[in-house]
């Protein structure tokens, strides 16, 4: 259980909204329905004075995590052929499924093997104006986590999250299957991000949909990622908007425009160690500290310490005025939370001297949202939720149009 509290907008910044708060276990809960306000939760020891313990998590939830921490290793590495054995595959199939979703492979680069699974919601669930016309879908562009060693838009988990959340939101959406490390080190995960734009842009009139949806909004496309993939959504975004401002840019004339970016629980990183790394360092068995160093040494190129562009990443060196609103989703246990928090005030700053505004969502007492988003499609319903209260805090109006408010409960 865990609650939302965000700020911003891309058309003006949404009222206020209670949060509504579900508690499911013996902890005491200090909650204040204002939007902005903190609600802590806390465990009384025998002295009688608080502290704050993890929540704890659902049976499957746990049963995952053990099964992961048998591929670790004890320095933080991970053993990727046993990992494997247990990284199922789905297919993907223009057969609705239960749901009446449909997806299919697109190949964007064949050079680099580069595709994407691309999922379309049922007519059914299509959003309908006032003239009873279809809305067009959004498209959501989303990179999925593991570390930039693990997982495939393939993978079983992310081809359920995705599923869900095409159902969900009503969206199409684009995992992209970017190349992963150690074989292809930095840049080849934003190259290829990069790469799947272009694409998108390139193809945008002619992407093959179902003949019973609508089209694609090509003009409320949103990138989006978990970990690493947050990290990946973050320098793709950079990149993608650095190239419309260049005056020798051949992609100033574009279909696809970037409405907003939602970073869930980014991988950042530095040499220097923040408060929260030491002392949630060991605290998430996806996440250690020793496995987030594993990680960036596989995907740096050869040498780099962890004060490289790609891990150290800071607002302060975000060109504001190009670069999209952005939405940040943070856990109140995760170890890169204050990188996290860090980012969004070092944007809110650049904020001050603009009207772009910037959103923070702090799940920070409520629920472990690390263990949930660190391999995100462990718990779908809270990943489907996020991603609802993430649109809508960019532009409220629109979502409330297409319905997809109704989700202002947080359970599992």
């Amino acid at each position: 259980m865990w609650q939302s509290v965000g700020v911003g907008g891309v058309l003006q910044p949404p009222p206020k909204w209670s949060c509504k708060v579900i508690h499911t276990t013996t902890r005491r809960c200090k909650v204040n329905n204002n939007a902005g306000a903190e609600s802590k939760c806390e465990n009384e020891d025998e002295s009688g004075s608080a502290r704050r313990v993890p929540p704890s998590l659902p049976h499957t939830v746990r049963l995952r995590l053990a099964a992961f921490a048998t591929t670790q290793r004890s320095d933080g590495g991970i053993r990727t052929n046993l990992f494997s054995l247990g990284d199922l595959k789905a297919s993907a199939s223009l057969r609705p499924g239960a749901h009446g979703v449909r997806s299919t492979d697109i190949t964007m680069d064949a050079s680099h093997g580069l595709w994407a699974r691309v999922f379309f919601p049922a007519p059914a669930s299509v959003t309908m104006d006032d003239d009873d016309d279809p809305l067009p879908l959004l498209i959501i562009v989303y990179f999925h986590g593991g570390g930039f060693v693990l997982f495939s838009a393939a993978c079983r988990l992310y081809d359920s999250l995705c599923r869900r959340l095409c159902r969900h939101l009503r969206a199409v959406i684009v995992s992209v299957n970017y190349r992963l490390a150690p074989h292809h080190r930095f840049p080849a995960a934003y190259d290829d991000g990069v790469t799947a734009l272009r694409y998108l842009n390139t193809n945008a009139l002619s992407l093959s949909l179902p003949a019973d949806l609508p089209v694609v909004d090509y003009s409320s496309c949103f990138i989006a990622g978990d970990s690493a993939g947050g990290n990946i959504a973050h320098h793709v975004a950079h990149r993608w908007a650095s190239s419309m401002t260049s005056s020798s840019s051949s992609m100033k004339m574009t279909n696809l425009h970037i409405a907003g970016v939602v970073l869930i629980q980014p991988l950042f990183g530095s040499e220097e160690r923040t408060a929260a790394e030491l002392e949630l360092a060991n605290v998430c068995p996806i996440l250690t500290l020793a496995t987030a160093d594993y990680c960036w040494r596989e995907f740096f190129p050869e040498g780099a310490s962890r004060d490289h562009l790609a891990a150290h990443v800071r607002g302060r060196d975000v060109d504001f005025e190009s670069f999209p609103p952005v939405m940040m989703i943070v856990g109140g246990f995760d170890l890169l939370k204050d990188r996290h928090v860090r980012y969004v005030e070092e944007l809110m700053h650049q904020e001050g001297r603009s009207k772009k505004p910037v959103g923070l969502s702090d799940l920070s007492f409520e629920y472990l949202l690390l263990l949930l988003t660190r391999v995100v499609a462990l718990n779908l319903s809270v990943a489907q939720n996020v991603m609802a209260k993430a649109l809508c805090l960019f532009n409220e109006e629109e979502i409330q149009q297409r319905d997809l408010l109704h989700l202002d409960a947080f359970e599992f």
